[in-house]
């Protein structure tokens, strides 16, 4: 079967973040425990929200990174390809979705406008799980502009 995109209009505004929706995956994505190595959850959390955005699952692949490396891990890195809208070099935006072993078990929330973790005895998981969000919320972003 044939996924087809819309074509967006020709003088299409910039796609806007939900800057309430990307607080929301940050913190989510922070509580997720996901050490060097066992990064499948995160990478599953991801896939899973592409897909409900309308990314077709052939946008969506693993690599087998994981099983060239000495640490052997449960995942490859997690690859999202959108379709262009013009005529140019390809760009690669990319985070890491794994933490240090401090952060297993962080309970990320916000107080104050701030992101904290609620336990003092577990690092936040923020390096790279915002990059991660950030990435996530714009892929968002654009599969609903392309594919919904």
């Amino acid at each position: 079967m044939k996924q087809t995109r819309k074509k967006p209009p020709a003088a299409a505004s910039p796609c806007e973040p939900d800057l309430d929706e990307a607080l929301r995956l940050v913190i989510q994505l922070m509580a997720i425990p996901g050490p060097s190595g066992r990064e499948g959850a995160v990478s599953e959390f991801i896939a899973r929200h592409l897909r409900a955005a309308g990314a077709p699952r052939g946008a969506i692949l693993s690599d087998r990174a994981h099983r060239r490396t000495p640490l052997s891990g449960d995942v490859g890195n997690l690859v999202f390809r959108l379709p262009g809208t013009v005529r140019a070099p390809r760009r690669l935006l990319m985070a890491h979705m794994d933490t240090v072993p401090l952060c297993v078990g962080s309970q990320p929330v916000l107080e104050n406008g701030l992101v904290r973790s609620a336990d003092p005895a577990t690092a936040l998981g923020a390096d790279d799980r915002a990059g991660a969000a950030v990435l996530l919320s714009a892929a968002l972003a654009s599969t609903r502009r392309f594919f919904a």
